[in-house]
């Protein structure tokens, strides 16, 4: 199943995990195929999650660039645009990039932010760092939905290991468009089996960090509780909106409409 920008079709299969083109990037995966609501479920080949490590700009993002150029006439305005969570200083710059790339950085930061130890950073440490992080996550969110409504090309959100930011990011994303709880948090829990996957990084990273692998993955599954905690809090907030409750984060119900008709279909309709 793929996806077609402009005369051409990158090879940008529906959401799965044993998927092998995005498989062979660390913790990847395309969104779509996420029910939304009856008889309508996430459109494949918009949104990618990924894990840019110490890259400014990720492989799958240079290669979806390649793909557009390669299958697009000379004078598309399609572009990949990369949604970049990180600080300034996990950031190393390659070359600049082609001209179907547009960066978009908004750091998400936790501004309570104090040095835990990897050991100690067990489900309650994530549940209040995400809460914390919930204002710049929803200004992320706001403009993906701004670049979803204005171009058609895909969207790639990421941070360091594409987990706890990029995480956030999504679960935000999903709630907007009507994604169950339990489907979000399914799609949350993909990472820890996406990492566990990867040996031969779990292994290179945790003596990096002076951990044991068994250590690392720990953290990396989270329970679902942590991400619950984050939908229940919103819940609690979009509460207190009356007398009618609005979507959170704040977006023009305007520009909602025209980024959620990219951003969903119809269940089992082709891209």
């Amino acid at each position: 199943m793929t996806r077609r920008w402009g005369a051409g079709e990158p090879r940008v299969p529906a959401s799965r995990e044993d998927d092998p083109y995005l498989s062979s990037y660390l913790n990847t995966r395309d969104i779509g195929g996420i029910r939304t609501s009856p008889g309508e479920e996430t459109a494949p080949g918009t949104v990618f999650r990924t894990a840019a490590m110490e890259h400014a700009l990720p492989d799958l993002v240079l290669n979806l660039a390649r793909e557009i150029e390669q299958g697009s006439s000379a004078n598309t305005r399609e572009k990949v645009h990369f949604l970049d969570l990180r600080s300034p200083s996990e950031v190393n710059e390659k070359p600049a990039p082609r001209d179907t790339v547009t960066v978009h950085r908004i750091p998400l930061r936790d501004p309570d932010a104090r040095h835990v130890p990897p050991s100690a950073r067990g489900p309650e440490h994530f549940a209040q760092q995400y809460v914390r992080m919930l204002p710049d996550a929803g200004r992320a969110v706001a403009t993906l939905l701004d670049i979803v409504a204005a171009d058609t090309g895909p969207v790639v959100v990421g941070c360091r290991l594409g987990k706890d930011r990029t995480g956030l990011v999504i679960l935000l994303l999903l709630r907007l468009l009507g994604v169950p709880d339990h489907d979000n948090r399914e799609e949350f829990g993909r990472t820890g089996r996406a990492l566990a996957r990867r040996r031969d990084w779990l292994d290179g990273y945790a003596a990096r960090r002076g951990e044991t692998p068994a250590e690392v993955l720990r953290r990396c599954a989270l329970p679902p509780g942590v991400p619950q905690h984050v939908l229940d809090v919103l819940r609690l907030r979009a509460a207190r909106d009356t007398p009618a409750p609005a979507p959170w984060p704040a977006v023009d119900a305007a520009l909602l409409r025209r980024a959620r008709a990219r951003l969903t279909r119809p269940k089992g309709e082709l891209a």
